[in-house]
């Protein structure tokens, strides 16, 4: 009897299937409700069949009133957006980016970071991309007759992302004998270019003249091309050596050590003297490195930068990096205080840089080699 009555429901139901099918036709011919419709009647037949695209569940595909009008031929397609997409830098340049703070302008670069200071814009620092404080001070002065020209009032001619020029004049006992005007020009792929020039004011009455640098450092070894490196520290005068065009200035007595060091390059302009040791001058103390550069030499273009054995604005270069998503390329890099990240469209032209944060991720605290995951 069970299977009799099993027989004779199967065929009620079949009937109800088969007008509901030319009533949905006659009115509407919409067919994509077709596979729901079986499934409701018969759930056993058509299994754990997979979802079609459509509406969320809760919502109607039909209008809640009125008469309902026929769709025109067409197809109906379905899709979802695709998840970011990963990749890794092919190198390391960044684009230099300045930013201003209340007491310096800070340009986070490919080759440090170089803070001047805001008070005495002559007068700046340099960080490796890790933070490390290489250069405490370095700036450029006048020497004439055997005396220093003192820096007195300076004023800031430019700043952009990309440039950073001060004026600022050479006193004699409260004369104004000269200026000097320094420019230093960043660039995404190549060292800084440094200018410092010097021109003189009706006032001078000097004879020859040598622009001088000086850098206060925080290591104390100094090493020359070909060189064994030179603890600074324990010279009492400083001592000068001439012929040379470049000194590295690093943290221990063995250069095969070194990950991060100071690089002081004059190769531009020939004919400089290196000074190493004890340096006393406009009221600063400590060891560092100087050059004298040649007799009433103008215009000098050296460059000084932190050289690393690592590229810690992208290191660990496995680990992702740039991200893509939504038609946008989201690129992330270690600035030497935070990590920051720009966007770009066609990664030809980036936006500003914004601060992503740090804090601490699955290795720990993240720093330089942080990974978009963290």
């Amino acid at each position: 009897m069970m299977h009799y009555y099993g027989r004779r429901s199967k065929k009620a139901a079949t009937i109800t299937l088969a007008l509901s099918l030319i009533f949905l036709t006659t009115i509407s011919g919409i067919l994509p409700v077709l596979p729901g419709l079986v499934n409701s009647f018969f759930p056993s037949s058509l299994g754990n069949s997979s979802s079609i695209g459509g509406p969320s569940r809760g919502s109607s595909i039909l209008s809640p009133s009125g008469p309902g009008v026929s769709l025109p031929p067409g197809t109906i397609g379905y899709g979802s957006e695709a998840g970011p997409s990963y990749s890794q830098f092919i190198n390391g340049a960044i684009s230099p980016e300045l930013v201003a703070t209340p007491d310096a302008f800070v340009y986070q670069t490919s080759y440090g970071t170089y803070s001047f200071n805001r008070s005495s814009p002559f007068i700046f620092s340099l960080r490796s991309q890790t933070g490390g404080l290489l250069a405490r001070k370095s700036f450029f002065f006048v020497a004439a007759s055997g005396s220093l020209l003192t820096p007195g009032v300076s004023s800031i001619t430019g700043s952009t992302d990309n440039m950073f020029a001060t004026r600022y004049e050479a006193l004699s006992n409260g004369v104004v004998a000269g200026y000097l005007q320094l420019q230093v020009n960043f660039y995404a792929s190549s060292r800084p270019k440094m200018t410092i020039s010097f021109s003189k004011t009706p006032a001078w009455a000097f004879g020859d003249f040598n622009i001088v640098w000086a850098t206060f450092t925080v290591a104390q070894w100094a090493k020359l091309t070909g060189q064994t490196a030179s603890d600074i520290s324990t010279m009492q005068t400083a001592q000068q050596i001439s012929n040379t065009f470049r000194v590295d200035v690093g943290p221990s007595g063995d250069p095969a050590t070194w990950t991060e060091w100071l690089t002081t390059d004059w190769s531009d302009s020939p004919g400089g003297t290196l000074n190493k040791g004890a340096i006393s001058l406009a009221g600063l103390t400590g060891s560092g490195v100087g050059v004298v550069f040649g007799t009433n030499q103008a215009s000098i273009d050296p460059t000084q930068v932190t050289t690393s054995t690592v590229n810690s604005a992208t290191a660990y270069s496995t680990q992702r990096k740039m991200v893509y998503y939504a038609g946008k390329y989201c690129m992330f890099f270690y600035s030497g205080n935070n990590i920051v990240w720009k966007s770009s469209i066609d990664q030809v032209a980036w936006s500003t840089t914004f601060v992503a944060g740090g804090g601490t991720g699955y290795g720990g605290t993240i720093g330089y080699s942080f990974h978009v995951y963290q």
